[in-house]
């Protein structure tokens, strides 16, 4: 063991990968629900780590609003919005790539900080919003002032193959089978300079652990299957990332049908991906590190016509802030800093 990961763990998956190709494709598989009210639930379902199932049980009670405040809070139930969850997707995904990378490399980690900005820009004129603009800040603690060189070397080689990082940076297709469907590319928007400032904080607490805050109240847990080297506390980055996508998906959809004064009794968004860990662990550098096969589809309990609902549902793939995230390429500001001295800083973006 090392920083809590389970070294041999780690190396025995390889084998495992390199002699069978199949055992590498994790396939993620997330869901929001809504049928009625404020809030719509996002949450995970059973994910497939190879050829093995794993049984997941997590999920996020989300606002349709455009911010959930702490007020929000109950004493039972925290809310949150899709961007938010889709920030805690990309920095804890960049995160645990640091964490394998640093344990891989034979150091010791004493602490790991993420602070993951990004600017959500409103609707203008009927274009939709944006979530864009992102920056992370690392701070860290190790064994040595040596480290600060290895550090930085791990940060350009997460920039390559953190898997959600490599999602947001690449252009991406979005299959919508029920509409057979492919969308790779998307409307150009006029960005208003006004925009809200998201940030979330994490902290790296052992092994694939993280603890993520959203403000003096609101927090998540991020962490990997058991299959997968982790030990269940917490959903892992790739299916929060793909509950934000469904959230969002569900939040637009449902604002578009109120507007157009259509009836809607429920809906049910389901998003789908999967990562071939070959690419990410660099056992076959041909194959992309980001989530592939990504799929959306609508379930939707309304009396309006399929011709209207099939519009309403390309106008929500078009106007959904988190589908144009995924599929427009987008890029990234990294810092490293160690006890408040930047190392180095670097843009990451796609090929």
């Amino acid at each position: 063991m090392k920083n809590g990961v389970n070294v041999a763990g780690v190396s025995e998956l390889m084998h495992e990968i390199r002699d069978d190709s199949a055992q590498g494709v994790f396939a993620y598989d997330a869901e929001a629900q809504w049928t009625g009210g404020d809030s719509l639930l996002a949450f995970v379902n059973s994910a497939m780590i190879g050829s093995v199932k794993s049984s997941r049980s997590f999920q996020w009670r989300v606002t349709l609003a455009e911010s959930a405040s702490v007020s929000d809070v109950s004493a039972r139930e925290m809310v949150f919005t899709p961007e938010e969850l889709a920030l805690t997707g990309l920095g804890a995904c960049a995160m645990l790539t640091m964490v394998k990378g640093a344990t891989t490399c034979g150091r010791n980690i004493q602490s790991l900080q993420f602070l993951v900005k990004g600017k959500h820009y409103p609707a203008v004129d009927g274009h939709p919003a944006v979530l864009a603009d992102f920056d992370y800040r690392v701070e860290f603690d190790a064994e040595s002032e040596e480290d600060n060189h290895l550090f930085s070397e791990v940060l350009k080689k997460l920039s390559n193959h953190s898997p959600n990082h490599r999602t947001i940076v690449e252009r991406n297709t979005v299959s919508v089978p029920n509409a057979d469907l492919q969308v790779n590319t998307l409307n150009a928007v006029a960005i208003d300079r006004h925009s809200e400032l998201l940030q979330v904080e994490m902290n790296w607490e052992y092994g694939f652990q993280l603890h993520v805050s959203y403000d003096d109240v609101r927090y998540t847990r991020v962490d990997q299957p058991k299959q997968a080297g982790g030990i269940d506390k917490g959903a892992n980055p790739q299916e929060i990332l793909m509950s934000a996508f469904a959230a969002c998906l569900s939040r637009t959809f449902i604002q578009l049908m109120a507007k157009e004064k259509l009836s809607l009794n429920g809906v049910k968004v389901q998003t789908k991906g999967h990562v071939d860990m070959r690419g990410m662990l660099g056992i076959d550098p041909s194959i992309p590190s980001k989530l592939q096969s990504i799929s959306v589809d609508f379930f939707v309990d309304s009396p309006a016509s399929k011709q209207t609902l099939d519009g309403l549902i390309l106008k929500a793939i078009e106007q959904s802030p988190i589908t144009r995230l995924i599929i427009e390429p987008q890029q990234v500001n990294l810092h490293l800093h160690r006890q408040s001295a930047q190392i180095i800083a670097f843009v990451s973006k796609g090929e």
